[in-house]
């Protein structure tokens, strides 16, 4: 989708995987993703929409990627988003495949996550399948 912007809604393990890094509750990391496989992280872990504005860093380190120039038009921003939260994450119990719903607290995230992704001009929303990543993702979409 060269020149899109796409939200990915998933669980903080498939994010932790791609970037090697934890990511908050309802938080929302850029990458841009131009031609040749060539990327930048653009924003990590933003957590703005849902306590304030937060200066966060722009590039990871070691990904060999710091500072690359992509060509705005061909490239494709993805917005990587976690979950609202749920009782098993209050409780820090790993969830893993467990289907655990969000709780009050991941409902409230999760619609004012869905008030950023409306601000973006999204091509596609693609969420994991757990309840949680498709309940986040749904308010985004809609």
């Amino acid at each position: 989708y060269p020149g899109k912007t796409l939200a990915l809604v998933s669980h903080g393990a498939l994010i932790r995987v791609l970037l090697h890094r934890a990511v908050g509750n309802a938080s929302i990391t850029t990458v841009v993703v131009g031609p040749g496989r060539v990327w930048r992280l653009d924003k990590f872990n933003s957590i703005h929409h849902l306590v304030g504005s937060v200066e966060l860093p722009k590039a990871m380190p070691g990904t060999g990627a710091e500072g690359a120039d992509l060509d705005q038009g061909k490239s494709t921003s993805v917005l990587l988003c976690r979950h609202g939260e749920t009782d098993w994450n209050q409780a820090q119990r790993f969830q893993g495949m467990e289907d655990v719903p969000l709780n009050s607290t991941g409902v409230e995230q999760a619609l004012l996550l869905a008030n950023v992704l409306r601000s973006e001009d999204l091509w596609a929303v693609w969420s994991y399948p757990l309840h949680r990543a498709r309940e986040t993702a749904m308010a985004g979409a809609a």
